[in-house]
């Protein structure tokens, strides 16, 4: 499929905020009134909107915002700034801290170029033929004020264009959390109505995809009327049942109307829905997929052109550490770079989230997970020293000469890589690592993983025997004995600190760029979200029975067809908290993490703290506040008005 090309733009929102733009078409020039009533610029316009999408999506600054700072991501090497997000370090989560600056920026230029397309719209192209395209920029409108108003509560709700109002505006309004629902809602319903149900274009927004976010921010929209939440000054909100009730009610209708109208990849005998969700063959034209940042894999007409899709690398176990000693490589492709390691699973993810059974039917764990690492040369040498450091019976692979009767160890793991030919008859298809190979020069290595013998470590969730770990080649990590401690915080164990399982949803085969660039479509929103607002939403409606089939229709697509049977749950498990772990299970990495935790009241010492919570989750969260529920409005922003001062910092 196509995707959208994007135009630069001379739109800069009201208060500077700052975006990056392709050259492929410059106006800075040219009067934008000319440039915005032509067909070509309205098109592009709308292009622009979906710009900023790339800051947020595929890359490290997204992540913390969205993701961190929960039960399911703890810090894991690296700073710069992302301890401020996992542990609420408040010396780093500050009005100057870098990646919320990213955040902040990107999303209030998208609302600009939003605001530009509708308002050249209403002035020039107020027909029937340009309203499907109008809709996207109301659809990504919005998105952007949606994850404004969560991200840092009611602060700026701009509607206008800089063609209304021009760019000199010195003082910033706050507008209520209410407020920004009601146009979030209104936006999102324009776009419901107006889009269609597909596009010719992969990632321009869909009517369905505008009905999840409606599901979406109704449901969002519910944590306003309970008193668990607070606003910026630790004030409690008022409780209103009646509104609450709606929301949850309007939430479950979208959601109902999305699991009508989008498809499901059915289980099988051989693979689980879910397995086929994350092939990475259906990547590019996935049915699962209802909103994505589309990345161009084919010619590289993206912001910063092929430098993409950086996600993995992230949450990949270092190489640095012990599976250097059995042969896992940075050199390999498959595990990305991994000398930016920052985030680690908790032990809460990894083993009450996710069953920590060999044989559970849930195919989640496998289908999210790296846990088997494979060597990236053709064979390793295991160290004798190594061997007997890690746990292993060195007398297995000593051999005496018969001759001189010298003793020798020898344990030899052998690799399973493939050269660039091999993986094209291997794995016909797109392979930019096969496809490319000459031009890198064959720096790189690709680790096949079909052939255990090639394997270099081993980080299931499961509990492993120390006698059968004794007997492998292979490097072996117990999850609850030697990486963790009971309460989820890092073993004094620190030969196996570095080892861990590592996210893979984002670096399937086929779009592997180079070690550290993934070229593979982002789902922002997948339909196995959307079942469980619905099931969540019915629990709030206080009608939990009308839930149970949407969670169970995500159990069993997480399958095989012969287990389904063995994933259905009854009416007992319709609460919030295990909705939580089934959504855990189904969207972690997704970056809807903060929000869930935010929507449920979580954002607290009490639920993340495994000293005051009843199950460990994250036991590096000590310092967090009430004002915590939102994020530091930046100092580039405050300095750029003239009452700072009476518009404040979000508490910081």
């Amino acid at each position: 499929m196509r995707k959208i090309i994007y135009f630069a733009l001379a739109i800069v929102f009201g208060f500077s905020f700052n975006s990056c733009s392709l050259d492929e078409t410059n106006y800075t020039q040219v009067d934008q009134e000319t440039a915005f009533t032509s067909e070509a610029g309205f098109q592009g316009a709308v292009n622009a909107c979906y710009e900023n999408l790339y800051y947020l999506y595929g890359k490290i600054d997204g992540i913390g915002n969205m993701e961190m700072g929960c039960d399911l991501w703890m810090y894991a090497n690296q700073s710069g700034g992302y301890s401020a997000y996992t542990h609420y370090n408040n010396s780093e989560l500050n009005c100057v801290n870098g990646p919320n600056q990213v955040v902040w920026n990107a999303l209030y230029a998208m609302v600009g170029y939003c605001n530009t397309a509708i308002y050249y719209f209403n002035k020039n192209f107020n027909d029937a033929d340009h309203m499907s395209k109008v809709a996207e920029a109301h659809f990504l409108r919005g998105f952007a004020l949606f994850h404004i108003v969560e991200q840092y509560g009611d602060v700026v709700l701009d509607t206008l264009s800089i063609a209304e109002v021009g760019a000199g505006r010195e003082n910033a309004y706050r507008s209520s959390e209410e407020d920004f629902y009601n146009q979030i809602i209104s936006d999102l319903e324009y776009a419901a109505k107006y889009l269609p149900k597909t596009q010719s274009e992969n990632g321009r927004a869909t009517s369905v995809a505008a009905k999840a976010m409606l599901a979406k921010a109704w449901l969002q929209r519910t944590r306003l009327y309970t008193s668990k939440q607070h606003d910026r000054n630790g004030k409690a909100y008022p409780e209103d049942a009646e509104m609450y009730k709606k929301c949850a009610q309007e939430a479950f209708n979208w959601a109902k109307q999305v699991t009508e109208e989008a498809e499901l990849y059915p289980s099988d005998a051989t693979s689980s829905g879910s397995t086929k969700c994350w092939d990475g063959a259906n990547n590019k034209t996935n049915k699962e997929f209802l909103f994505r940042e589309a990345i161009d894999h084919i010619s590289g007409m993206n912001p910063e052109s092929w430098n993409r899709g950086r996600t993995a690398q992230y949450y990949q176990m270092s190489s640095s550490g012990a599976s250097q000693y059995f042969g896992i490589s940075s050199d390999g492709i498959r595990y990305r770079r991994q000398n930016v390691q920052i985030y680690t699973p908790t032990l809460y993810l990894l083993t009450k989230c996710f069953e920590p059974k060999e044989d559970t039917p849930d195919s989640r764990f496998g289908d999210s997970f790296y846990y088997k690492y494979y060597i990236g040369t053709p064979t390793y040498d295991v160290l004798q020293s190594n061997a007997a450091k890690f746990g292993k019976d060195t007398t297995l692979w000593i051999t005496v000469n018969p001759r001189t009767k010298v003793k020798s160890f020898k344990c030899q793991i052998i690799g399973n890589v493939a050269t660039a030919a091999q993986l094209k008859t291997n794995y016909p298809g797109m392979s930019y690592y096969a496809d490319n190979d000459a031009t890198w020069g064959g720096s790189y290595t690709f680790e096949l993983e079909n052939k255990d013998d090639a394997l270099g470590c081993f980080v299931p969730n499961w509990p492993l025997d120390s006698a059968w770990i004794a007997h492998q080649k292979f490097l072996c990590a117990n999850l609850t004995t030697q990486i963790f401690n009971e309460d989820g915080s890092f073993s004094s164990q620190t030969q196996y600190k570095s080892l861990m399982p590592s996210l893979k949803k984002f670096s399937c085969l086929q779009y592997c760029y180079d070690n550290q660039s993934w070229l593979g479509d982002f789902p922002i929103i997948r339909t196995t979200d959307i079942y469980l607002v619905a099931a969540e939403a019915a629990i709030l409606m206080g009608e939990p029975a009308k839930g149970l089939d949407f969670l169970n229709t995500v159990r069993k697509h997480a399958a095989k067809s012969t287990d389904a049977g063995k994933m259905i749950v009854g009416q007992e498990c319709m609460t919030i908290d295990y909705i939580l772990k089934e959504r855990a299970r189904e969207l972690c990495g997704e970056q809807w993490r903060w929000y869930d935790m935010k929507r449920t009241g979580n954002i607290s010492e009490e639920f993340l703290n495994n000293q005051k919570s009843h199950e460990p989750r994250n036991p590096y969260v000590t310092t967090i506040q009430p004002r915590n529920v939102v994020r530091p409005i930046p100092q580039q922003f405050l300095d750029q008005i003239a009452n700072a001062d009476e518009f404040g910092t979000n508490g910081y």
